[in-house]
């Protein structure tokens, strides 16, 4: 991120695909101008034929559920790959010890096995990998090893965005509704309509209206969290927020303790929600055990009251 910085002029791309686009981009050309010596097999590939070399190797890897592969996997990948590259000539092994030795996408995690160096990597190259594929997707929003490559999909070039965000309204369910409004975030062209749409829906969801719908959203885990949190902060009746507030504990999302400990200061009932879901959900997390521990120090009776209502 910081070479990043640099190299786009002391700025950062807030646009998230842009930002992975920029991120390779980089350590693709710092193969190229400084961690190979003249004559070296990676050499003689330009910067678009790593990308795709190594798009479609995060594709195997992506499908095959894997974050290693074996050397020996990976050879048999490169030697797939190279000669639709126009480098046949160029040898795998030669190419993946160069790349072990020096790059900055793909490492050696242990003795024999390759793999991105951040899943992130991983995720954004498989997307690309998909751009003529991405009708095959939507059919698997409910896999949360895919979620993040749907959502980036959806903002790569070349994609229908607008009709990716339709099939997953069609499955009309609650994870398909935030799933297209996690898509709306990366997409850089929607139609009205379709945004629309998924503000509709987004609507009926978050924040939630009833208790029934806190706890489904709560049970959706950490694809809803950012949104129910980013509801929390906006000014909302209490009723509403304490029904944020449940929703959130069922996500056990970390970031959103900070704003959840916030609330033991509130007037209003959400104090006691706010203690209880610290409590409940967040026993482990230091930030949220301290916070109760100080609230359990300066209000005695809280705890009593805590324990009657768990025995009843």
């Amino acid at each position: 991120l910081c070479v990043v910085h640099r190299f786009l002029g002391k700025s950062i791309p807030e646009h998230r695909v842009t930002l992975y686009d920029k991120c390779t981009d980089v350590l693709l050309y710092e193969w190229d101008r400084a961690k190979f010596p003249e004559g070296s097999t990676v050499g003689k590939l330009d910067a678009l034929a790593k990308r795709n070399l190594l798009t479609w190797l995060a594709r195997e890897m992506h499908d095959a559920g894997l974050v290693e592969m074996a050397e020996s996997e990976v050879v048999i990948s490169f030697q797939a790959v190279l000669p639709r590259l126009g480098a046949a000539g160029v040898g795998a092994k030669a190419l993946l010890a160069e790349i072990r030795d020096r790059s900055g996408l793909l490492v050696e995690k242990r003795p024999g096995y390759f793999g991105f160096s951040h899943l992130t990597f991983q995720e954004y190259l498989t997307a690309l990998a998909y751009v003529k594929d991405w009708k095959k997707l939507p059919e698997r929003y409910q896999e949360e090893w895919w979620q993040e490559v749907i959502c980036l999909t959806a903002g790569v070039s070349g994609v229908d965005a607008g009709k990716l965000i339709q099939e997953l309204l069609r499955r009309k369910d609650n994870l398909a509704v935030v799933m297209a409004a996690r898509c709306l975030e990366t997409a850089t062209v929607v139609p009205v309509k379709v945004r629309e749409r998924v503000e509709r829906e987004l609507r009926r969801l978050i924040p939630p209206a009833d208790i029934e719908t806190a706890l489904k959203l709560g049970r959706l885990g950490a694809v809803v969290a950012p949104l129910l949190l980013q509801s929390l902060q906006a000014q909302l009746h209490w009723e509403v927020k304490q029904l944020a507030i449940v929703a959130l504990g069922g996500t056990q999302y970390a970031p959103a303790v900070p704003t959840i400990v916030a609330e033991l200061g509130s007037p209003d009932g959400n104090w006691y929600t706010a203690y209880s879901i610290l409590r409940l959900f967040f026993g482990k997390n230091e930030m949220a055990g301290a916070a109760v521990a100080k609230f359990e120090a300066e209000h005695p009776e809280v705890l009593s009251i805590w324990k009657l209502q768990r025995t009843e």
